[in-house]
């Protein structure tokens, strides 16, 4: 049997959804009809089973050229109300917004429409038992966390050397976020692969001058990892012992490792994040959505300039391993790998003083 028209695909999830008692699923409808009539016109009305990837991508295009229609005042701006506006062809939308200059829909506004999109087909999927849902997967939607689209963020070096001695940075942070900055520093791990850290986590791996930071999962407590590659212990670079991290970090097994950031929600981790961005623009650093990873970046930069096998690499950040050498990457060589990395300290004695106010 010929699969249906994505028409036909709507007209099944509206009856389904319409003649529906409850009232979340007649919204829902409503929600749903403008995404995939613009679905509909951007595809010309072609089959199921015709859906490509091309379509997909296409449609996510012409979705990020369309105006924002939550901003104030839509209406005065376009004479149109804003569901009005919505119902209006693609081409029309597009129009209207280039003449008025409005506000283009943001990645969030448009990872929402490819969603609803994809909830009609996978509906549609289920009910059917097909496989042509081409959105699910959904195409990737860049943000705004570096000016140019697919450019990870990184930090240059004298932007980490103006985050490791400026006076204003490191008298405005905690002594728990001044230390989280410089394990991010050396470590290149995710914020919150480290805020959710406790005492036990600290680990002699073998024997003495072998100490390093067990990375690992524990949803209670709100810690997550990215991948099966991320369940790593990373060392901990003689920079941060000679700055005293053995002893900040001597605590009981279950109590924070990072006392200020430590929340099972993760929002103090994030108001960490905005805190040294305010600070790091306030001192000409370039913003950025994610400023924790800028650090990240940096340290794979840091490896790639050391010429480091890749191996040792993918161990150290936790990625997931393309080396064939992946098996014999352990925790010494990981460790005497890292001994080099990084440049030496801009200024030490101005880092201990600030994380030992108390000598």
């Amino acid at each position: 049997q010929e699969s249906p028209k994505l028409s036909e695909v709507w007209t099944s999830f509206e009856r389904h959804y319409a003649n529906s008692e409850n009232p979340k699923d007649k919204a829902k409808v409503a929600t749903y009809r403008s995404d995939f009539s613009k679905f509909i016109q951007h595809t010309g009305d072609t089959r199921l089973s015709m859906l490509n990837r091309s379509h997909a991508l296409g449609f996510r295009d012409a979705l990020r050229a369309l105006p924002d229609t939550t901003v104030a005042g839509f209406k005065e701006l376009t004479g149109f109300k804003a569901k009005d506006f919505r119902n209006l062809s693609l081409d029309r939308q597009c129009e209207i917004a280039s003449e008025e200059n409005l506000t283009a829909r943001s990645a969030p506004g448009v990872r929402n429409a490819l969603k609803r999109t994809a909830a009609v087909l996978a509906w549609f999927d289920r009910e059917h038992w097909t496989k042509f849902n081409v959105l699910n997967p959904l195409p990737d939607v860049p943000n705004a966390q570096s000016e140019k689209q697919g450019e990870a963020f990184q930090y240059d070096s004298e932007e980490t050397r103006t985050l490791l001695t400026s006076d204003h940075i490191l008298g405005s942070l905690s002594v728990d976020e001044l230390w989280c900055m410089l394990v991010l520093y050396y470590t290149g791990a995710r914020l919150r692969e480290i805020t959710p850290m406790l005492g036990e986590d600290l680990l002699i791996v073998d024997g003495p001058n072998s100490e390093g930071l067990h990375i690992r999962e524990e949803h209670e407590l709100g810690r997550k990892v990215k991948n099966k590659a991320s369940i790593r212990v990373v060392p901990i670079h003689e920079d941060l012992k000679n700055l005293g991290f053995l002893q900040y970090a001597n605590r009981k097994p279950r109590d924070p490792l990072f006392p200020d950031l430590w929340d099972t929600t993760g929002n103090r981790a994030g108001s960490f994040s905005k805190k040294l961005k305010a600070l790091g623009m306030e001192k000409g650093i370039r913003p950025t959505v994610r400023p924790s990873h800028g650090f990240r970046h940096h340290v794979i930069g840091l490896w790639r300039e050391a010429e480091k096998r890749q191996d040792l690499q993918d161990a150290y950040l936790g990625h997931a391993m393309r080396s064939q050498q992946a098996n014999y990457s352990g925790f010494k060589a990981v460790a005497k790998a890292a001994e080099d990395v990084w440049p030496e300290l801009p200024d030490k004695q101005k880092l201990i003083a600030y994380l030992w106010p108390e000598n």
